[in-house]
């Protein structure tokens, strides 16, 4: 299986690092982090499988692969999961 996600977080921004002078020390040179654009956009491709393991278990696995470079995320973040189907 596969697909695309993405989402806009418009209330988060982009920072950037502006240098000025001290206010009050004469020669020091300041850093702050500002906000550059207003809200990031982000975009995920995922694909998986899912295998039938037994009659009522099912074994889950996903890639979920970062397509942009907005926020700290990891590029291939893999995840597991086992599933049981309550029989009536």
């Amino acid at each position: 299986m596969g697909e695309v996600t993405g989402r806009w977080l418009a209330e988060l921004s982009h920072v950037s690092d502006v240098y000025q002078a001290h206010a009050t020390l004469p020669g020091v040179e300041t850093m702050r982090w500002l906000p550059a654009d207003p809200g990031i956009h982000t975009i995920f491709l995922v694909t998986g499988a899912k295998w039938n393991l037994a009659k009522s278990w099912l074994l889950n696995t996903n890639l979920l692969i970062r397509a942009t470079d907005a926020g700290l995320r990891a590029r291939v973040t893999p995840a597991i999961s086992i599933d049981y189907a309550f029989e009536r």
